[in-house]
């Protein structure tokens, strides 16, 4: 069975909490609105708080409603998007904003980057590779 990238038939609310991307046209469409959401989210959670977590805790403590956290996953091979600034800034700050993004790449693409794989390794929290079916 392939694999389902569209979220066929889920609700829009989850839709918009795990996106799967696989082309670099919906991801930019992608970027456009986590660029947006990460503006709206320092505005408010950051200015009075240093993470989205101290964030939700202190609207539970006060009986008012969290943020919600959004996953991205992004399946492709073609790896310039790193290029892009509002990827770089949903890699380097989107987690204390709640928002996840995570890039699947091959070894062999992640080696052919070079210095990009550089400013990746910097831009994130944690790296994961998959190697024969484990996650190292």
């Amino acid at each position: 069975m392939a694999f389902d990238t569209s979220n066929a038939g889920k609700d829009e609310s989850i839709k918009r909490l795990f996106r799967i991307v696989t082309s670099k046209d919906a991801l930019k469409d992608v970027l456009d609105e986590l660029d947006e959401e990460m503006a709206r989210r320092k505005n408010v959670i950051l200015r009075n708080y240093d993470s989205i977590a101290d964030y939700n805790v202190a609207m539970v403590e006060s009986d008012s409603l969290t943020e919600n956290y959004n996953f991205l996953f992004y399946l492709n091979s073609n790896i310039d998007i790193v290029k892009d600034p509002k990827m770089m800034a949903v890699l380097r700050n989107g987690s204390m904003m709640g928002i996840f993004p995570h890039l699947l790449i091959s070894n062999d693409v992640f080696r052919d980057m070079k210095e990009r794989a550089t400013d990746l390794v910097n831009a994130v929290d944690t790296i994961y590779t998959l190697q024969n079916g484990s996650i190292f």
